[in-house]
């Protein structure tokens, strides 16, 4: 299977995931992101199935198995930072803080860092959506005679 198809299929998995979880069909959200995760998963796209995972064991109320499926989302996310997915660091950073709050005894040190670190993201995703509307701008038809 080439690798373009392989990110195809894991693509509309996603979606299709994404779409269980929002009907509440958690159980077969989780089965079905579970399988499409292997070890030729890009670590960007892992680190979203992992967040969704971490949603749906939230979900089903299973606080230890989402912040084990959060910390990896959180994890991966890390070492693939990068403007490009910056939207999804704070996704992942947003579900992480609320896992933390859900439990019953949380890491206080651990919340006040991640929603530290949650501003800082959000500061840069505003910024790169100030450039970005910038350059719209800019390379409209007619601005650049």
């Amino acid at each position: 299977m080439s690798v373009i198809f392989k990110k195809i299929k894991r693509i509309l998995v996603l979606t299709k995931c994404t779409s269980l979880w929002g009907q509440g069909q958690y159980a077969k959200a989780i089965s079905m992101l579970n399988d499409a995760i292997d070890s030729s998963t890009p670590p960007d796209l892992e680190a979203s199935f992992r967040l969704l995972l971490a949603k749906c064991y939230r979900g089903l109320g299973d606080v230890d198995k989402a912040l084990r499926e959060i910390n990896k989302a959180y994890i991966l996310g890390l070492n693939t930072r990068s403007k490009e997915n910056i939207e999804i660091t704070e996704h992942i950073l947003e579900e992480y803080i609320h896992i933390l709050q859900i439990q019953e005894k949380f890491d206080s040190e651990k919340l006040i860092s991640l929603q530290h670190e949650l501003s800082d993201v959000k500061i840069k995703f505003d910024n790169n959506k100030t450039i970005m509307s910038r350059l719209i701008k800019l390379i409209r038809p007619g601005r650049l005679d």
